[in-house]
């Protein structure tokens, strides 16, 4: 699903908690899209949840960065690694 049909599927966004809720939309895209083999949707996504702001789902988004470095077409272990460590950083502290 495309940025623009993944932002309209939202509706007019709502100060306070909406940041919380697309950030949180978008990480289940990219999860729903890296499961599907749709790598650069994945990738979208992901980066949209990201681009939030919104550091609720920090951890998860980092596990999922991972998943996709592992997983995705240019696969890099190392990286995906990291990002696993780093969502372990994260979740620990929350």
């Amino acid at each position: 699903m495309s940025h623009g049909r993944r932002t309209a599927a939202l509706g007019p966004a709502r100060p306070g908690r909406s940041r919380v809720l697309l950030a949180l939309f978008h990480a289940l895209m990219a999860e729903a899209e890296l499961r599907a083999g749709h790598f650069d949707e994945a990738e979208a996504a992901l980066a949209d949840s990201e681009e939030t702001g919104n550091r609720w789902w920090l951890a998860e988004s980092l596990r999922l960065r991972g998943d996709l470095q592992r997983g995705g077409s240019t696969s890099d272990q190392a990286a995906a690694e990291q990002s696993y460590r780093d969502a372990i950083t994260v979740a620990r502290r929350q």
